[in-house]
């Protein structure tokens, strides 16, 4: 995943809350950012306030979004650029995004952001359509996505048309990402591990192990930025995710993701630079972190990117304890964080909001 740090037409006031947010829920959804932006201009041309018939907002949502975020459509145009943003995270999240890509084989992440750009179009058109999903999955990219009129530079709104359309866009409004020029990977690892195809588990737990360096004691703050960019891309996540489930299977024969949460988080923190041994359990990481690399206990509500969450009270409880990464927050209660729990960074609220256990506290690494 890449990260957007200009371009893209994105605007200058703002622009960092902006980008910020455009990351984020391009880390969720696995698209490019730029992808997002450049829908974005094209629906509003980056105006919040955008109104056409019941359509509003930066990404012309219509009255379901409002609504689901208990907000009048006054409300919801008074929001600023990066919170209408995320709220189009809770849109895509709504049509079950995630969900029907995988349902219908639409690789959209591998795709140049032009064609990712007119899935997004595509979607905006029509989020619970099927026949321009299963064309793509077939590469097939003539199939309109709405029969109804749009405007006229979006052709026939199929994937085809409406590629040509942003790839002229970005042309115009060329991307750039961390790293240097577009193209880059987005988070890369602080060591080069992840830059080599992980051809089965066990050599990537090789890798693994031999890229954890040896800081026994000390400050972990300066860790924390790297242990973020690891954390906050798929690909990079998704390997310490098959690392830590090949652990876990080797230490008790459990299968993954069940109780992988510890050990899923051990191998991040070894790869950020954090020198912990392999834990199994969340209420033992914890204390990990707590007595022997001298992290900060943070009350529920003052956590900020980077700090650990953790459902444990005064003993461990299998089936409720939990430990995971805030990579981002959204508000005082909502964050993107990852763990064992998915394959991308996904959103978890500290209340424990949509059947989650509730957040008792939270450890930041000391400077």
């Amino acid at each position: 995943m890449r990260q957007l740090v200009a371009g893209a037409s994105v605007p200058d006031r703002d622009s960092a809350d902006i980008l910020g947010a455009l990351n984020i829920v391009a880390a969720v959804y696995n698209v490019d950012p730029a992808a997002i932006a450049g829908m974005i201009h094209t629906e509003s041309l980056w105006d919040t306030r955008c109104v056409t018939g019941s359509y509003i907002g930066l990404t012309q949502v219509g009255p379901e979004l409002p609504k689901l975020l208990k907000l009048t459509k006054d409300q919801f145009l008074d929001l600023s650029a990066a919170e209408q943003i995320q709220a189009y995270g809770k849109w895509l999240e709504y049509y079950q995004y995630t969900e029907q890509i995988a349902k219908y084989g639409v690789d959209v992440s591998g795709q140049p952001i032009a064609r990712q750009a007119a899935v997004l179009q595509a979607m905006q058109f029509a989020p619970n359509g099927t026949k321009w999903k299963i064309a793509f999955a077939r590469g097939d990219y003539s199939v309109p996505s709405t029969s109804s009129k749009q405007a006229r530079f979006l052709g026939d709104t199929s994937i085809h048309d409406m590629e040509a359309y942003y790839g002229a866009f970005f042309e115009q409004y060329p991307p750039s990402y961390a790293g240097a020029a577009a193209g880059v990977t987005t988070y890369p690892a602080p060591r080069s591990m992840m830059e080599a195809t992980i051809a089965s588990t066990s050599k990537a737990t090789d890798i693994f192990n031999l890229a954890a360096p040896n800081n026994a004691s000390g400050s972990d703050g300066q860790y924390i930025p790297a242990l973020l960019q690891i954390a906050g891309n798929t690909d990079q996540l998704v390997a310490a995710q098959q690392v830590a489930a090949q652990r876990l299977l080797n230490y008790d024969g459990q299968k993954y993701p069940t109780d992988g949460c510890a050990i899923t988080l051990s191998v991040l923190l070894q790869e950020a630079g954090i020198s912990v041994a392999d834990t199994y359990l969340a209420f033992d990481l914890g204390n990990v972190l707590k007595n022997n690399r001298n992290w900060q206990f943070v009350p529920v509500g003052q956590q900020q990117a980077g700090d650990v969450g953790s459902t444990c009270g005064s003993t461990p409880h299998h089936g409720t304890d939990h430990i995971y990464l805030v990579l981002q927050l959204v508000n005082t209660d909502e964050m993107v964080v990852a763990d064992n729990q998915a394959e991308a960074p996904h959103f978890r609220w500290a209340s424990g909001k949509g059947g989650k256990s509730p957040t008792t506290f939270f450890l930041r690494a000391s400077k």
